[in-house]
């Protein structure tokens, strides 16, 4: 992705929302200052989310689709646009990270199975 500093991709989920909905996720924003961060933003409320999190290098396919049905699953439950992309966040984080444990030569799948418990916490 391109690098940005954090106002500029504030404006970049605002436009977005004014364009197709009410609610938006950008996932994997890296900012100038080198963090990565999701960003979500809920038009309703005016509130922008940052969730930090950490790049993993390789190809893990699965994880956009995992991501976002965290999310979804989480808001269809009631939760706020920023409790569902921090659930989103470090479920992907911890599969990976169990991922590129158990498949260190190829990297490139993601194993939910084992990190599927980590969502039972509604908190």
């Amino acid at each position: 992705g391109q690098t940005s500093d954090l106002d500029e991709a504030y404006i970049m989920v605002r436009k977005l929302a004014e364009i197709y909905s009410n609610q938006v996720v950008v996932t994997g924003v890296r900012l100038t200052n080198g963090e990565t961060v999701n960003l979500g933003y809920d038009k309703k409320t005016d509130e922008i989310s940052k969730i930090d999190c950490n790049m993993k290098k390789g190809n893990f396919s699965g994880t956009g689709d995992c991501f976002a049905s965290v999310v979804i699953g989480y808001l269809s439950n009631g939760f706020s646009l920023e409790k569902s992309l921090r659930k989103a966040t470090d479920f992907i984080e911890r599969t990976i990270d169990f991922s590129v444990q158990e498949t260190a030569k190829t990297k490139s799948r993601i194993i939910i199975g084992n990190t599927l418990n980590t969502l039972n916490d509604w908190r």
